[in-house]
């Protein structure tokens, strides 16, 4: 019986067979064999038209493929590889690093003026130096204040990289005045006139001289908007502080952690001496609690305990307690094998 591949499939198996022809001595097949896969040469059959052919089960393609990537010592390309990272924090669950956050690294490069991704995915540009005013204004910004004093303005601005010390840097180097004269019979919105500073260093010291500029100049120098300005304006009370960047924050935390809850359920956790490894301590400073325990039966004795009414804030739930053992002890329910014996391990398998 014939063997019939394409040459997609001859191609294939070449490539199988030219792999292993060195390990067990398999011969290449070429297209032109009549070799059945089953029975040795000797015992190949012709079969004239009018016989009835048994069936003869031959391998696919796509079987002798899989079979030659499972072999031992065959990479396999189609093997999506894991990524491996190293535990960073001691302890039974990982803690929250959130610097390494991506909305915050990406409100770290917005607030900084970098090249950053938005969250709706788009690609924003760098903070750049914008073009002065022109030649004509009247405070003659462009001649007063130099391309490089702009520059190094621009860059000790942006380095900043925060909302509230921008906030204070403008209210800074902005005066706020109500207006002199009335331009319109009728009420007006605007109330108040807003005089712009660029402190230009001193060359004989380290002081700095504020020089008055144009809005246009001023806005174009730390590469913000008109809005930046009024925002900083808003942000800044009667006592002359300027407020903190309040966004995404509210007050209402009812149950806090604080470190007269902290304290309690440290003190309640070591009640139950835990013990540390005798192999093992030193290269471990874990603790090793008893196998019979769990969070969920800690609690529940921690609530019941009798020295709870001398702290003055108490873990509510049992996620509160959870959470200060993971960051504030290095405990676990187990014992480490290598302080377990063979006899005591005999012992416990019968």
């Amino acid at each position: 019986m014939q063997c019939q591949f394409t040459n997609e499939e001859w191609r294939c198996l070449n490539d199988i067979y030219n792999e292993n022809d060195a390990v067990d001595g398999n011969i290449v097949p070429s297209p032109n064999s009549i070799q059945d896969f089953d029975c040795p040469i000797s015992q190949t059959k012709q079969f004239c038209n009018n016989d009835v052919q048994e069936p003869c089960d031959i391998p696919s393609v796509s079987s002798l493929i899989s079979a030659s990537a499972s072999e031992p010592g065959t990479p396999n390309i189609y093997t999506a590889s894991r990524k491996r990272t190293l535990k960073q924090d001691p302890g039974k669950k990982r803690k929250r690093h959130i610097n390494q956050w991506t909305e915050v690294h990406r409100k770290l490069l917005k607030n900084s003026g970098q090249k950053h991704i938005s969250k709706k995915g788009k690609e924003m540009p760098a903070k750049i130096l914008k073009s002065p005013c022109p030649l004509t204004c009247k405070l003659k910004c462009s001649i007063n204040i130099k391309e490089e004093i702009r520059q190094l303005i621009f860059d000790k601005f942006w380095k900043l990289s925060d909302h509230s010390k921008q906030w204070e840097y403008i209210n800074k180097f902005t005066k706020k005045i109500e207006k002199k004269r009335r331009t319109k019979e009728g009420p007006s919105r605007r109330k108040f006139t807003t005089y712009y500073y660029l402190p230009v260093p001193n060359a004989d010291s380290n002081s700095f001289e504020p020089i008055k500029v144009c809005l246009k100049m001023f806005c174009a120098t730390l590469a913000i908007t008109d809005q930046f300005i009024r925002t900083a304006q808003e942000k800044l009370d009667i006592s002359g502080v300027t407020g903190t960047d309040n966004r995404g924050k509210h007050l209402n935390h009812p149950k806090k952690i604080d470190t007269e809850m902290i304290r309690s359920v440290c003190d309640h956790v070591k009640s139950f001496q835990p013990v540390e490894s005798h192999y093992t301590r030193k290269s471990s400073s874990k603790l090793y609690l008893d196998n019979n325990l769990s969070f969920a039966k800690m609690f529940a004795l921690y609530k019941e305990w009798n020295q709870l009414q001398n702290y003055n804030n108490t873990a509510q739930t049992e996620r509160q307690y959870r959470t200060i053992v993971n960051d504030n002890m290095n405990v676990a329910f187990y014992m480490p094998k290598k302080d377990l014996c063979d006899k005591w391990s005999t012992s416990k398998v019968l």
